[in-house]
C-alpha cells in the first residue's frame, strides 16, 4: 500500500483568491476541495460541508479556480453557487510522498478518485460509483476538517 500525505491549506474565500498572499495558492500540482463555509467573526466556522473534490497538475490553484469561475461558470461552479447555503470556500493541500517515490499525474488522479469514492462530494458527478486505482492510504494533516485523518479502501 502506498502512503501519500496531504498538507491542507486555507479556506480561502473562493471569489476572492487574488487577496490572498499565499504562495500554496501557485503549487502547480496538488488536491482541492470546495467547502460551503459559515462566515465568523474571524475566518470561518468549522462546520464546513464538502461539496466537492478536484486537482491541479501543470496549472496553479489559483488559475483552475480562475476557469471555474469564468464565463459564468462551469457545470461544478454553477452547482455550487445554486446550493450553497453559506460561502464557497477553498482548501488547497500539496502532497508529500513516502521516499523514492515521485509525484505524477496518474498519482494526483489516483488520490482525487479515492476522495471523490469514499467521501462522495455531491458536486463531483464521476468517481461515486466505485474506485479502481492504486491502492492508496491517504494521510491527511494541518487544516483538514471536514476530512477525516486518513482515508483507505478498506
Amino acid at each position: 500500500m502506498e502512503i501519500v500525505w496531504l498538507q491542507w491549506h486555507g479556506p480561502f474565500l473562493a471569489t476572492a483568491l487574488d487577496t490572498y498572499d499565499s504562495d500554496i495558492l501557485d503549487l502547480r500540482a496538488g488536491i482541492y476541495m470546495i467547502l460551503d463555509s459559515k462566515p465568523a467573526d474571524k475566518g470561518w466556522k468549522r462546520d464546513h460541508q464538502l461539496l466537492y473534490v478536484g486537482i491541479v497538475f501543470g496549472q496553479s490553484f489559483y488559475e483552475r479556480m480562475v476557469k471555474h469561475q469564468a464565463g459564468g461558470g462551469d457545470d461544478a461552479w454553477r452547482w455550487i453557487v445554486n446550493h450553497s447555503k453559506y460561502e464557497a470556500t477553498l482548501k488547497v493541500a500539496s502532497i508529500d510522498l513516502q521516499e523514492g517515490r515521485r509525484e505524477g499525474e496518474q498519482l494526483v488522479r489516483d488520490i482525487k478518485n479515492l476522495l471523490i469514492f469514499l467521501l462522495q462530494p455531491p458536486a463531483n458527478v464521476q468517481g461515486k460509483e466505485s474506485y479502481a486505482s492504486r491502492d492508496l492510504r491517504v494521510v491527511n494533516t494541518r487544516r483538514y476538517s471536514p476530512l477525516p485523518e486518513e482515508l483507505t479502501i478498506p
